[in-house]
């Protein structure tokens, strides 16, 4: 990891910083019903399709997998129970409530987005979504490799002076092909066996959302969210996650108390190896204390949370376990160095729903179960060189039981029609792991349509049982820059560096005994990718766009086998017009 090290300069964003002015200023809530009217700065901006997972290191220095751009449901008002990333579409006039987005490119890549806001009176308003978007195919494949994406999303909004309330339906259909099959192998590439296997996955996710918040109140938050998914293969898993904020003062502090009650269920036809039914269940209450002082010099928060777990699986997990949740900050407010510590904890259920975003091509054969995560911590320094300069760096640590690795599954020579059994899929292996590493960041604000961001953060791990910790980079880095050239044209820019990672490769053969195929390690080089955006505002009304995609590596994959496309092109057109009861 020393070649990393000349990147330990830059990192970290925190929101614990508050007022520029070091003065008592008493706290009110203030609610304004009014329509949504944006800002000069957003005037010119497109909804684009964005990635779901892009290498968001200011709130989680964790590993990101995803490449491919996804569209996201933009309408809906942000809330942070949502499972979708969210955005609000904006335009120069506030009166135009509908937009129509078309686009085509190269490798048959096509997208329509529609959206659509009507206010019913100054107290409430309905959002209607809907994106259809196929991300074409890969020409190298010799399977269909097609990927699409579906979605749909109905919003209802409520806002008064004394409570807003957010009702939520989404349905999402994303169409993967488990494509990346070894060419070389001629067991793999014939025809015969290549005609009869079904290699499309459709992954359907309906999810329904309630959120309310509550002003001047004991209660301040109370959500309730569901999930259902199915795919093609006969899984299916349900979710269900209730929660609540309770804020009172106590000693000049702020205490917050956060109940939380979440049920997974996931059912799967068969398992790898075995072919015999997977169904677990696992259900997980915790309960969050926090008090908090974020106006003096020292500010701080400092809490625990209390996870009881229960599970119905074959799988033991502890049933109670408690972990500190700490923010610590030094330093006058404005000041221009901070000190800052952050040590969080819980329990994940993990789901099959939340691994295939990460991993679209794992197979739906998974033996889920929860990871503890011990303590994740971050300690470093936020440094203003200037008002438009702000410089952040340290380092981070972690130490996680139970955590999955995607690891490649072995080719099964008794295969029927399941077109993920060539050695093509991912399944999941668990380990004890301890992360480590350094994290930086470097923002530079000219003004809102200006701006520049570089990070970077690189990883260290020891496994306990296993010794290689499959598919993880050593370590990745992102550029993002956002240019107005003109009054009407702009320019995003967005480039990611995904460090060296192990991956498994599976050796093929006859007659091969599928508990215990044999595999070799292979380790995937940097990979390089770089988005680009230029939209020109012809008129109020009408925007058009260009969107790019290159890719740069000796592998030119992210998952082995799985390549990418390069030089990928999309043209578009927006239409913006406002349509009234």
């Amino acid at each position: 990891m020393n070649k990393n090290l000349l990147f330990f300069f830059l990192f970290f964003h925190i929101d614990v910083f508050c007022q520029n002015e070091n003065t008592n200023i008493p706290t009110q809530e203030l609610t304004v019903v009014k329509s949504y009217i944006p800002s000069v700065s957003n005037k010119n901006k497109i909804r684009s399709k964005v990635s779901s997972s892009f290498l968001d290191l200011s709130s989680n220095s964790s590993i990101t997998y995803e490449l491919i751009q996804i569209p996201v449901l933009s309408t809906f008002k942000p809330n942070k129970a949502s499972p979708l990333t969210l955005q609000r579409n904006s335009s120069r006039n506030s009166g135009f409530n509908n937009h129509v987005d078309f686009a085509f490119g190269n490798f048959n890549q096509f997208n329509f987005d529609s959206s659509n806001s009507f206010r019913f009176d100054k107290f409430q308003s309905l959002n209607i979504d809907f994106v259809s978007t196929n991300f074409g195919n890969i020409e190298s494949s010799i399977v269909n490799s097609d990927q699409s994406l579906f979605l749909f999303g109905l919003n209802h909004l409520y806002s008064s002076n004394k409570h807003e309330a957010v009702h939520a339906f989404n349905v999402r259909n994303s169409k993967d092909n488990y494509y990346g099959i070894y060419t070389e192998s001629d067991i793999l590439t014939d025809p015969l066996l290549l005609d009869r296997v079904n290699t499309e996955q459709n992954r359907t996710e309906i999810n329904f959302l309630s959120n309310w918040k509550f002003y001047n109140k004991l209660f301040k938050t109370i959500s309730f969210d569901f999930n259902s998914n199915f795919d093609s293969f006969d899984s299916s898993e349900q979710f269900i996650k209730i929660n609540g904020d309770i804020l009172f003062s106590i000693f000049n502090s702020n205490f917050l108390v956060s109940p939380k009650y979440e049920f997974i269920s996931s059912n799967f036809s068969q398992g790898y190896q075995n072919r015999n039914s997977i169904h677990s269940y696992y259900s997980k209450f915790d309960i969050f204390f926090q008090l908090s002082n974020l106006l003096d010099k020292f500010k701080y928060q400092i809490g625990a949370r209390l996870n009881f777990i229960t599970n119905v699986s074959n799988i033991p997990i502890p049933q109670v376990f408690l972990n500190p949740e700490i923010l610590i900050s030094y330093g006058d407010n404005g000041s221009k160095l901070q000190t800052y510590l952050s040590l969080t904890g819980g329990t994940d259920l993990n789901s099959y729903n939340k691994l295939s975003y990460l991993n679209p091509y794992l197979s739906p054969t998974l033996n889920l179960m929860p990871t503890q995560n011990l303590y994740d911590g971050k300690f470093g320094l936020k440094s203003s060189l200037s008002s438009r300069i702000e410089l952040n760096f340290g380092v981070h640590f972690n130490s996680k039981k139970n955590t999955f690795l995607f690891k490649r599954n072995p080719y099964d020579n008794t295969v029927v029609n399941d077109g993920y059994r060539l050695a093509n899929s991912f399944g999941l292996v668990y380990d004890d792991i301890d992360k480590y590493g350094i994290y930086s960041e470097l923002n530079f604000r000219y003004n809102d349509e200006n701006t520049f961001k570089f990070l970077f953060i690189n990883y260290n791990y020891n496994l306990k049982e296993m010794m290689i910790p499959w598919n993880l980079p050593d370590f990745e880095s992102s550029i993002i820059l956002k240019m107005r050239i003109k009054e009407k044209f702009n320019l995003n820019f967005n480039g990611r560096l995904l460090g060296d990672r192990p991956s498994a490769y599976r050796s093929v053969f006859l007659n091969q005994n599928i508990d215990n195929s044999p595999s070799v390690l292979r380790n995937l080089s940097i990979l390089t990718q770089i988005k680009t955006e230029l939209n020109y505002r012809f008129a109020d009304k009408l925007q058009t766009y260009l969107r790019m995609q290159f890719n740069f590596g000796k592998d030119m994959n992210q998952w082995d086998y799985y390549t990418i496309n390069n030089n990928l092109l999309i043209a578009g057109i927006r239409y913006s017009f406002d349509l009234t009861f």
